[in-house]
């Protein structure tokens, strides 16, 4: 139990379990196996052997040709002696080098088997007993226990790292807040906005920050999902940086609910589309003085692209010099115009 906390990973929580049965009773040969209920197979995780440097994994477990197998169906302890054991090599039911002695317990959790633990001897018929049987079923239940209590603490480190591997590596703002609007969590692009994301201040209200203007497309939406009628939206909004300027933030929120179906947290992931937003409006002003030039022009202009000849663009004292709309000009050439002497 104390082990599985202090192994960092499954395999040495297993090597912790053989130390400690080994001081029980010496262990010349020794395996965990673990059991995929799912998929049907067996994967000898953990093994101690002074013949076999190979257990492969058994992929169909409904037929079963190996010791382990029957004992995961029996979902019951396993004691075979010599001639039990020689007897099943005839018909093909041992895998791998015929032991003298076998004991095989399985590992059980809320009746569900997940795995098994063996011993044997390829030299001593009489070197296991029915007191080390006694001794694995007393402990079956424990090693059990700590390979699960393992199994989910390594798949939550592994989804932790996951997570933080995304998090901590993607260009995009990731802001979770929760019922009351109070920051929970921040990922590092959230120093874009000036802030440093491992000082940033929990205390703060998330809204607090929205710009007034836009603060009220967001409570909408947030009424909608209390009342259940909504739980995600694309937006762009505006928040105040830690310099005190707004930064224009673009994507996504989302609501997780609890059991009850309230509103538990609220997730945003989005871009800081504040340089595109500048440079979109200087674009467009620019258009707009170029249009503006372009059109008041007392010159006739015409604009082709030089591959074809066609015409993609005319202005006003274009139209007046020649007598043609836009209509009649845009997207043929000038000699299908007739403008050539």
């Amino acid at each position: 139990s104390n082990a599985v906390n202090a192994t960092h990973n499954l395999e040495e929580l297993y090597q912790s379990i053989y130390n400690s049965l080994n001081k029980l009773m010496p262990l010349p040969n020794f395996f965990i196996a673990i059991y995929d209920s799912k998929n049907k197979t067996v994967n000898f995780e953990y093994f101690v052997d002074e013949y076999d440097d190979d257990f492969p994994i058994i992929e169909n477990i409904d037929k079963p040709n190996c010791l382990t197998g029957e004992v995961i169906h029996a979902k019951r302890p396993l004691f075979l002696k010599e001639n039990m054991l020689l007897e099943k090599a005839k018909n093909n039911r041992i895998v791998g080098t015929v032991p003298k002695v076998w004991l095989g317990v399985p590992l059980i959790i809320r009746e569900k088997v997940i795995g098994v633990i063996s011993v044997q001897s390829y030299t001593d018929r009489e070197y296991f007993s029915h007191k080390h049987l006694e001794i694995l079923i007393s402990v079956s239940e424990q090693i059990a226990i700590a390979i699960e209590r393992k199994q989910i603490l390594d798949a939550l480190e592994k989804k932790e790292k996951t997570l933080s591997l995304i998090t901590d590596n993607t260009s995009s703002i990731v802001i979770i807040i929760n019922a009351k609007g109070l920051y929970e969590f921040v990922n590092p692009a959230h120093e874009l906005l000036g802030y440093n994301f491992k000082d940033l201040d929990y205390n703060i209200s998330f809204f607090d920050l929205i710009h007034p203007s836009d603060t009220e497309n967001l409570m909408k939406f947030l009424e909608r999902g209390m009342e259940r009628s909504a739980s995600h939206i694309s937006t762009d909004f505006r928040i105040k940086g830690k310099a005190g300027s707004y930064h224009r933030l673009d994507g996504t929120f989302d609501l997780i609910r609890n059991e009850d179906g309230f509103i538990e947290k609220i997730i945003f992931i989005g871009e800081d589309i504040t340089e595109k937003k500048k440079t979109q409006k200087a674009l467009d002003e620019s258009e707009e003085r170029f249009s503006l030039i372009f059109d008041t022009s007392p010159d006739s202009i015409i604009i082709t692209e030089l591959k074809n000849g066609t015409i993609l663009d005319i202005n006003k004292a274009f139209t007046e010099l020649f007598g043609l709309n836009r209509v009649e000009t845009i997207g043929k050439t000038t000699k299908e115009i007739g403008i050539w002497k």
